[in-house]
């Protein structure tokens, strides 16, 4: 790959975590210089034709512009979204620009190979960092938060997005033809990286991610996707869910009851409850177009609302309200139905999608969105091209007889 290709892989997922740590750059810097690096994709075609898929998070630019207008917010505040936006859009074209040049380089095996090599690199750098977390953390010249120390190469306290990255392998290396012992290590090797971190929430998903991938391949091997098991297997869930409805309904309405507590309660303590928010919902009315950008959490001047903890969820609502909320997600939705194929696929998708969102704040986390792009052209374009292999072969083989 060209110095110019590799130069912000190297950045992100290699170099940029160290240079942090040193103190060289922050992150926003580092996360600028990635943008810029990525700069080059833009001189192909195929990157602005790209662009159309992202036209929620374009008129996403128009609201923040609108109610600049309309509101009279202070201009860096609103500067700071677009560049929240652009980081997104940037990220998300270069990594489908960067798996339709690796589908056209790269053989499955070579793939394979390149995931475990990472898989075991950071298994061996995360085994450092939960060994010797107090002195890896005393050593560093930025903050780090204890929970958060176990990031392998990523950028600092990205291990949110080296999970997520670790459950996308696992969803490449069943839908591409890996062989099932490359199969087997991947799963092995990721399970153990997310294992070493801290979130719950990100071994949960992994699990459910690898659980569904099992499912799917054990499907597809017996034939029983041809007969819609997955379609029946839905269905079978759902009315499992039907019958318990009444406990269900019980257990959200306590849910909600205690998310509105947590937000009467919200400054009571230094931090309020991670769900405050979505008691705020509840509490305070739908809320269209929000109160204005940085008004959960403000970069600059470090201030909170109240603090419930980083998510993309609470930002977009409290700042922009429910359109901006749903822009963003029907953006994510989309690319998912677009690129990826089946029901339990999909639903490993949006379960990556999910888990990491609803912790984090996924706008500029370049990794994370540049990985999550990156996966599913991989796996469509794979498909796709052994698709297409299948009836080429089919058709020299009608020849022949």
């Amino acid at each position: 790959m060209p110095f110019r290709w590799s130069l912000p892989l190297l950045l992100i997922f290699l170099t940029g975590g160290t240079l942090q740590y040193l103190g060289a750059l922050s992150l926003t810097q580092s996360t600028a210089l990635a943008l810029a690096f990525f700069a080059h994709i833009f001189i192909i075609k195929r990157s602005w034709q790209s662009l159309r898929l992202e036209w929620p998070l374009i008129v996403f630019l128009l609201l923040v512009a609108a109610i600049q207008i309309k509101e009279s917010p202070p201009l860096p505040y609103s500067l700071t979204y677009v560049f929240y936006i652009l980081c997104t859009i940037i990220s998300a074209v270069s990594g489908r620009i960067y798996a339709a040049r690796a589908a056209d380089h790269w053989q499955g095996a070579r793939l394979a190979r390149f995931a475990i090599a990472f898989l075991a690199l950071q298994l061996v750098v995360c085994l450092a960092q939960a060994t010797l977390t107090e002195s890896f953390i005393a050593s560093s010249r930025t903050a780090i938060g204890f929970e958060d120390a176990v990031f392998g190469t990523l950028y600092l306290q990205s291990d949110a997005a080296l999970a997520a990255i670790c459950e996308l392998m696992v969803i490449i290396a069943f839908v591409l033809p890996y062989s099932p012992r490359r199969r087997l290590l991947v799963s092995t090797l990721a399970v153990a990286v997310v294992f070493l971190g801290h979130s719950k929430a990100a071994q949960v998903a992994i699990l459910g991610v690898v659980g569904l991938m099992f499912f799917s391949a054990i499907s597809r091997r017996t034939g029983l996707h041809r007969n819609g098991f997955s379609i029946l297997a839905l269905f079978a869930a759902a009315a499992v869910v039907a019958l318990s409805a009444s406990v269900w309904t019980e257990q959200g309405l306590l849910f909600i009851q205690q998310a509105q507590d947590d937000f009467f309660r919200r400054d009571q303590w230094e931090t309020a409850s991670r769900f405050a928010p979505i008691g705020q919902i509840f509490s305070a009315g739908v809320d269209l177009f929000g109160s204005g950008p940085l008004t959960y959490y403000n970069p600059i001047t470090k201030t909170w609302l109240y603090n419930s903890g980083f998510s993309t969820l609470y930002p977009l609502y409290i700042d922009y309200g429910l359109v901006g909320i749903t822009l963003y997600f029907i953006y994510q939705l989309g690319l998912i139905l677009r690129y990826s194929k089946g029901l339990l696929e999909r639903l490993s998708f949006l379960l990556v999608l999910t888990s990491f969102t609803t912790f984090n704040f996924a706008l500029t986390d370049v990794g994370f969105v540049f990985f999550f792009n990156y996966a599913l052209v991989m796996v469509h374009q794979r498909r796709a091209g052994y698709a297409n292999t299948e009836k080429l072969d089919a058709a020299s083989a009608r020849r022949l007889n």
